[in-house]
């Protein structure tokens, strides 16, 4: 490192201690966030909600304050000053990088990940964090149990908070067309076997009730894209039944999905998607697979499906169209389900007041 680039890295680091008013609690974000995307609206909400309660919120200013929340990971140095100025950190877990997930190689059918050393310097600054935070929060069981395998087993002082959900901005919209059957898969759409897998269901399922369509909500990798037009193609006789939504912007996003019956979430692994909590307020209810955050999520507003590690295969493929079916057959049970859930345990509101007796009582 140059002595400019280490000004810089003085000058970035210095912003941290700067003096400000002394508050009783700071909510502090180390990353930079996005609120487009779920876990970006999440974080912005839960600021919102924080203020609320007069709780003095900054990114980079640290004063005289209480404790200390960190989004994801943070420098080894921010907490050795927090620790020695006898702030209490508490570390939000994020997601962090699965090392057999990263073999370096080209994939057909799923998007390329390289584990870089940038991946790795996050992995073990999230290690240190574990180790050294005054309190953890988990977005799921999951969550821990993936945390402890990988990076460290944290035994006291954690808890378990899910994301939470704005249930008075996705809320239940009135169906457009109550006899069709609408499946959606939401998301940023960027692994092929995820998107065959949803679309070889609808079409086994489609084959005999006709009535059903699927839309694909969500940024698509080109990959993904020029997959889904090969496909369509291919499978003329559905033509008209598969829409392609993309890129929703945020205002549009619950009617989008209120016009959806049944949502299709069969990524493995995600910690606590967002996707299924925003599906669920507007009365979706939820099919997913059993490993990941999101079979913690449904209860019993959907279906977890049983099934191997990464195993998209046409097992799969029958499994999730019988759930479709099971769904079907009972759909407004399910569907009041997935709203009362919401409402009743992941609105923004339950999860503001967990982070914030969190954060007050250290």
């Amino acid at each position: 490192m140059d002595y400019k680039q280490y000004l810089k890295y003085l000058l970035i680091q210095s912003t941290y201690f700067v003096p400000f008013l002394s508050k009783k609690t700071i909510f502090v974000s180390i990353l930079n966030k996005n609120n487009i995307t779920g876990p970006g609206r999440f974080l912005y909400n839960l600021e919102k909600g924080l203020l609320k309660y007069k709780l003095f919120l900054e990114r980079r200013l640290l004063s005289k304050c209480g404790s200390v929340l960190i989004i994801s990971s943070a420098p080894p140095s921010f907490l050795n000053f927090c620790k020695k100025r006898k702030i209490r950190t508490v570390l939000r877990v994020d997601g962090f990088s699965l090392p057999f997930l990263y073999d370096n190689k080209d994939h057909v059918n799923r998007e390329k990940r390289i584990f870089t050393p940038q991946r790795i310097k996050t992995n073990q600054e999230m290690q240190i964090g574990l180790l050294k935070s005054d309190f953890v929060i988990y977005q799921s069981y999951f969550s821990k149990t993936i945390a402890d395998e990988y990076l460290f087993t944290r035994v006291n002082e954690y808890s378990i908070i899910n994301n939470g959900v704005d249930t008075n901005f996705f809320k239940p919209v009135p169906k457009k067309n109550p006899g069709e059957l609408i499946l959606g898969i939401y998301g940023t759409l960027r692994d092929i076997d995820i998107v065959r897998t949803g679309l070889e269901a609808f079409l086994l399922y489609q084959s005999k009730n006709p009535e059903t369509k699927i839309h694909l909500i969500g940024t698509m990798t080109r990959e993904v894209e020029c997959f889904v037009d090969n496909w369509v193609n291919k499978n003329q006789g559905i033509f008209g039944k598969v829409i392609i939504t993309g890129t929703v912007h945020l205002e549009r996003l619950p009617s989008i999905l209120g016009e959806l019956d049944i949502s299709l979430h069969l990524t493995f692994g995600d910690a606590c998607p967002n996707a299924v909590l925003e599906n669920l307020s507007c009365s979706n209810p939820v099919i997913c697979v059993e490993w990941g955050g999101a079979s913690e999520l449904i209860c019993d507003a959907g279906i977890s499906i049983d099934q191997p590690k990464y195993a998209y295969d046409y097992e799969l493929v029958e499994k999730v169209a019988e759930g479709i079916k099971i769904i079907r057959e009972n759909l407004e049970h399910y569907s009041n389900k997935a709203r009362d859930l919401a409402v009743n345990k992941y609105s923004l509101e339950i999860m503001v007041e967990k982070y914030k007796n969190v954060l007050e009582k250290l």
